[in-house]
């Protein structure tokens, strides 16, 4: 077995050393520094804190500027502003959040501050976040810590979960170096 291994090794290595020599250009023609202004939609889940209470969750319509790295390791990175509507509570939930994500080699890490209101009591939250993906497509999970709140919006859970897609370029995507 290890005759094989040594075998294939001494096969394929030169030939992927000698694709990596062949080409004439520094990199490929669709790669660069691209900026990109979106309109996305996310799901929100806060699993329920107890067995008695009702899990939050929202839907939420955002807008994304976006610098997006196609090189071999793709990055970038998204500053977006959001509006979400709270589902499953007794009461309508209104957010407003702001926030940055940075996205590398399909992992991301970033923040939101979020301000949510049942129109009677409100709180503001800031969440720290990581997950996976990378522009146009997020997995995240966050710690919801609060600043300030009231009333029945503290039973909100400290976990939260997101799925966000940019689903509508605003404008056409520009290279930029």
């Amino acid at each position: 077995m290890s005759r094989l291994f040594a075998l294939l090794l001494l096969a394929v290595f030169p030939v992927a050393l000698q694709g990596q020599e062949a080409t004439d250009k520094p990199y490929r023609e669709d790669w660069g520094k691209f900026d990109h202004l979106d309109l996305a939609v996310g799901f929100n889940r806060n699993p329920s804190p107890t067995t008695e209470s009702v899990a939050y969750h929202s839907l939420e319509v955002s807008l994304w500027q976006s610098v997006n790295f196609r090189y071999n390791h793709p990055a970038s990175s998204t500053f977006y502003i959001s509006q979400e509507l709270g589902l499953a509570s007794n009461k309508v939930i209104h957010g407003s959040k702001a926030g940055l994500w940075l996205g590398f080699w399909g992992f991301i890490l970033g923040g939101e501050a979020k301000y949510l209101t049942d129109y009677q009591d409100q709180t503001f939250i800031l969440s720290p976040f990581m997950g996976f993906g990378n522009y146009p497509f997020r997995f995240t999970i966050g710690y919801s810590g609060r600043i300030s709140g009231s009333g029945s919006l503290r039973d909100i859970s400290k976990v939260s979960m997101n799925l966000s897609i940019a689903i509508l370029p605003l404008r056409k995507s520009k290279k930029i170096d």
